[in-house]
């Protein structure tokens, strides 16, 4: 019995042992925040019978550096070798505090190789298992970058292509690429666990989605759950985040940039509540936007210049001014303000919906004035009848023409419209330097434009213009099914040598 269990324990080291030794371990070295092709070679044998496979692994967080992250993952694939093969890429990647893995490329469709791209993180130790040959890292150290994929192998059109470095994970992979998530985080939520917000990145923080049950450089008041979501600078060394904040337990939103002061201090951000309302200073806003002052001879709300030149604001407890527009607050050079009383200064209310004066100091000066009609007076309260718009003063413009076009230019969709061919356009163009039916340079210099006519003109020639460019698609797309045709013909021929 004894040297049963002897047996038994020399078969379980033996495994333990058979299993170390088929993992080796390769350093992708250059800058931790890239990616770096390395290439695992199929070999014929495995090719011509079954899919390949590729573990890469980390176990130690701490593995590099403090924090670095761990991985799990599995690539089974089949490469395409010109299209010959029942190409598949099937990923399963489990990762925690970093990221490894930035993207994989079957390397073979145009051309006869055995070759498959992963890109994996510089900086880092992996423990490598695989059914291909041993990887060739291309980091800059190992061998230069970049990769170079053979395009249209032995064709006369044959070509590389260049495969470089990664800064951040591919997107828009298939679906059906992923049959394993990327998984990390407390129970596989994604969401991990860190309490002080001002953490440092050599200090263990990075880019994510975290809860904190005890915050620390969380907004004044934090207790309980917290939400934080924390967007990082690449160099870990410095303390340059983007972070918003908010308690599990109501609507408020938070935010702030760190700028590398782990106490920098929040900011509440603004946002609507279940109804669609809004407010500044209450959490129960009772209109669609609400502000709450700061008390008497505040402003509750306030838009001015840097030399308080013009302004608007509003006042909740003056006892002479709750709105202003122009002029210094509190001061009577207001242009146009509403007192409490309800009187509308700067308006005498003759015949006028609406009036606004400016001052010089001691008088009224005559600013804008909309009367009963709908007519508006500029520099001047006197309209004369018959007319919508008068103006007190001088009034500057090359030339004005407003009327109505009963020929607007859409008859050049018509189809009996006669398009000049482009070759007439271009000949009309070298003779006379502008468009045909568009005036010269010369006219518009000495009798100005009719704004009506030459929109007229200009959306004729836009309209010419499109027509000019639906018929350059069809000839382009003429010519593109004419260059697929002679593609297959040459790879048909290619293939028959």
């Amino acid at each position: 019995m004894k040297s049963v269990y002897i047996s038994i324990i020399l078969l379980l080291l033996g495994l333990r042992l058979s299993a170390q030794s088929t993992f080796t371990t390769i350093k992708v070295n250059g800058d931790g925040n890239k990616f770096y092709p390395v290439v695992f070679e199929e070999k014929p044998e495995v090719w011509n019978l079954e899919p390949s496979e590729i573990q890469i692994n980390r176990t130690s967080v701490h593995a590099d550096s403090l924090w670095w992250g761990s991985l799990m993952a599995k690539i089974r694939f089949h490469t395409s070798r010109w299209g010959n093969g029942s190409n598949f890429i099937e990923p399963v990647i489990y990762f925690y505090s970093g990221k490894f893995i930035a993207g994989w490329k079957d390397a073979t469709t145009q051309n006869g190789s055995y070759n498959f791209i992963v890109w994996l993180r510089g900086k880092t130790t992996y423990n490598i298992k695989t059914t291909t040959n041993a990887p060739v890292i291309y980091d800059g150290v190992a061998n230069p970058l970049p990769f170079r994929e053979v395009f249209q192998q032995g064709l006369p059109s044959q070509s590389y292509i260049d495969h470089n470095y990664k800064t951040q994970l591919d997107t828009g992979l298939p679906l059906n690429d992923y049959r394993g998530a990327l998984n990390y985080g407390q129970l596989n939520s994604r969401t991990e666990v860190r309490d002080n917000a001002g953490l440092r990145g050599d200090a263990g923080a990075q880019s994510g989605f975290y809860e904190a049950y005890t915050p620390v450089n969380f907004p004044t008041g934090a207790t309980s759950v917290w939400h934080l979501l924390d967007v990082r600078h690449s160099n870990p060394g410095n303390n340059y985040a983007m972070q918003f904040s908010g308690s599990f337990y109501d609507q408020r939103l938070w935010f702030r940039k760190t700028n590398d002061n782990p106490q920098q201090a929040w900011r509440e951000v603004v946002t609507a509540d279940a109804n669609g309302r809004l407010g500044l200073g209450t959490t129960t806003p009772g209109a669609r936007f609400e502000i709450i002052g700061a008390g008497a001879n505040n402003p509750t709300l306030m838009l001015n210049s840097s030399q308080n030149k013009a302004h608007f604001d509003t006042y909740d407890a003056d006892a002479t001014t709750s709105f202003n527009i122009g002029g210094i607050p509190g001061s009577n050079t207001r242009l146009f303000a509403i007192h409490s009383g309800g009187a509308l200064q700067g308006s005498t209310f003759s015949g006028a919906i609406f009036e606004v004066y400016g001052h010089n100091g001691s008088n009224a000066l005559a600013g804008i004035s909309v009367k009963n009609s709908g007519s508006v007076g500029i520099g001047t309260s006197s309209v004369p009848s018959g007319y919508k718009l008068s103006v007190g003063g001088d009034m500057i413009a090359e030339r004005v023409v407003v009327k109505l076009q009963s020929n607007w230019p859409d008859y050049v969709f018509n189809k009996k419209y006669s398009l000049r061919p482009l070759s007439e356009v271009e000949r009309y163009i070298k003779e006379n330097s502008h468009l045909p039916e568009v005036p010269s340079a010369r006219e518009v210099t000495e009798k100005g434009i009719d704004v009506g006519e030459m929109n007229t003109k200009l959306l004729q020639k836009i309209e010419e213009l499109t027509l000019y460019l639906i018929e350059a698609k069809k000839e382009n797309q003429s010519l593109r099914q004419q260059n697929e045709l002679i593609e297959k013909r040459l790879s048909v021929l290619e293939q028959r040598k």
